[in-house]
């Protein structure tokens, strides 16, 4: 290795080294939510508000909308808040109202065609947010017209009334969206780290109906702390901006490593080379993981922090990895999936990812007596262009692909990877990278995780080692030592990125191209 390459790998080294020891800290990392803010802004107003009014305004696209046009119907909600929250104030600057008329111009242009089909692509609780959204821009007197919010608003309905009958704990996932259903400040729905489902507009909605309440008022200081924390876990330091979900300690661990174990990076492919300090600090997240899986720590997660699909992928890690499970967990898992794999197709469609979690969970165990009927249902839903189509997770194509092809590699469904591996070929940028535009480094980063484990198992074509060299160029190009900007890919009430999430995925795959693909 030349002194140069080595240089460089010392340093993404430590790059990834400062990552994998960050996981977890502060309940996350993310970039900050125009949504979140501008709720935030309506139901729990800071005490000088024009830091957050310029910080909104600013955000505004050349088109009026608000948030990247990276996935459209994503921008309903971000460009509606943003709108009420400068519609609220009661001093209104004519640069305000400005953005509000360009705000309104933009969801007149755009309505019809984003909403005319609901799709299937929609995160949790659009259903409920946006009918709710429209609601208080009729009350403030903004012309929207709700007609082409039809649909939506019809199956909000369906879903709200459904709700608000059963639900009565404060770990469920709908709790996250509460402010699209809630009405009633139960004190039940404020977990332990002072947040309503983990989410700063749910949080704030809630503060907003607790506070006629006095037997509420310890409780609303907690949930002001919660929100509090929010605002320092985002990568903006202008006072009042939050992100879009806090905490994320399980998800933002078990996420941030899994990338190492797609690259082939937690056993001993890499180990001659990996710094021994970066083994103990994995070593250490590993065990905190495992902590959490077995309940025996005493910062309790939650459900609405590590969900089945991502417990699926902790024990995953763990088992491969090299932690010791307790054998009545994975026959639980085991178990779990038989039933959910008779229970296919009457049930509803499953995310193609969490097919892919489960099936690499699976072979991690060695239970082989299921894997044909996982690998069947990915191959049934793969679409002609090859690649699998992004999901409510994430934007990318390249993600949801790269997932379901290591998981079938390790699997032993090698046949088609091959052909798989053309596909994604195909998508490449003449530069060397994929993705959106001219492309960009984390979509880039799952296309080449995707590549470098079908080079690793010997099913990547020889005449596409070119590709693989081409990405290596392109992200030697763009790395900066710990960088932290992204495009926002991932799905939430709006676009958002997980910082350490991201940097993992990206950190991980140019290692790996600088390991394994020789010029």
């Amino acid at each position: 290795m030349s002194p140069v390459l080595s240089h460089r790998l010392a340093i993404i080294w430590a790059d990834l080294e400062h990552v994998v020891r960050s996981l977890g800290r502060g309940g996350g990392l993310f970039s900050p939510s125009i949504y979140d803010t501008a709720q935030c802004f309506r139901f729990d107003p800071p005490t000088n508000p024009w830091p957050v009014i310029e910080w909104l305004t600013s955000q505004q696209q050349p088109d009026g909308g608000w948030a990247e046009a990276l996935d459209p119907r994503m921008r309903s909600l971000p460009t509606l808040a943003a709108l009420l929250a400068l519609k609220s104030l009661a001093y209104s600057r004519r640069a305000t109202q400005v953005a509000i008329d360009a705000g309104i111009a933009f969801l007149y242009r755009n309505q019809w065609c984003d909403w005319l089909a609901l799709g299937t692509d929609l995160p949790l609780g659009f259903e409920l947010i946006l009918p709710r959204l429209l609601d208080d821009a009729r009350e403030l007197g903004l012309p929207i017209d709700i007609a082409p919010y039809a649909a939506i608003v019809a199956s909000g309905e369906r879903q709200r009334s459904r709700l608000q009958r059963n639900v009565s704990a404060p770990d469920m996932a709908a709790c996250h969206i509460w402010e699209g259903w809630g009405e009633e400040a139960d004190p039940g729905l404020v977990d332990n780290h002072g947040t309503v489902g983990c989410s700063p507009a749910a949080s704030a909605f809630w503060l907003s109906r607790a506070r006629a309440n006095p037997t509420l008022a310890a409780l609303c200081e907690q949930v002001q702390v919660g929100l509090a924390k929010a605002r320092e876990a985002t990568s903006s330091s202008v006072e009042g901006v939050v992100c879009t979900r806090w905490p994320m300690i399980g998800v933002e661990r078990v996420f941030g490593l899994y990338p190492l174990l797609l690259g082939g990076m937690l056993g001993s492919h890499y180990e001659p080379t990996m710094p021994a300090s970066l083994r103990v600090a994995l070593e250490q997240q590993l065990a905190l993981l495992r902590d959490t899986v077995l309940g025996t720590r005493t910062d309790r997660l939650g459900k609405a922090d590590l969900d089945q699909d991502t417990k699926t992928v902790a024990i995953t890690l763990l088992t491969l990895g090299g932690l010791t499970l307790p054998q009545q967990i994975i026959r639980h898992f085991e178990q779990t999936s038989l039933t959910t794999m008779s229970a296919w197709p009457d049930t509803a469609p499953r995310p193609l990812t969490s097919v892919a979690h489960s099936l690499h969970a699976l072979v991690s165990f060695g239970s082989g007596n299921c894997w044909q009927a996982y690998q069947q249902y990915l191959y049934r839903h793969q679409p002609l262009t090859g690649l699998w189509a992004s999901e409510p997770p994430h934007i990318s194509t390249q993600y949801a692909t790269a997932q379901i092809m290591i998981a079938l590699l390790e699997s032993g469904a090698k046949a088609a990877i091959p052909a798989m591996c053309q596909s994604l070929a195909m998508y490449q940028h003449s530069h060397g990278a994929w993705g959106i535009g001219d492309g960009c480094t984390e979509e880039t980063a799952y296309a080449v995780l995707a590549l470098l484990a079908a080079k690793r198992h010997r099913c990547l074509p020889d005449h596409l080692a070119p590709v693989l060299i081409k990405a290596k160029h392109w992200m030697c190009d763009q790395y900066h030592p710990f960088e932290e900007e992204g495009l926002l890919l991932w799905r939430g009430k709006q676009l958002y990125r997980p910082i350490r999430i991201a940097r993992m995925v990206e950190l991980t795959a140019l290692i790996g191209l600088l390991h394994a693909v020789e010029e």
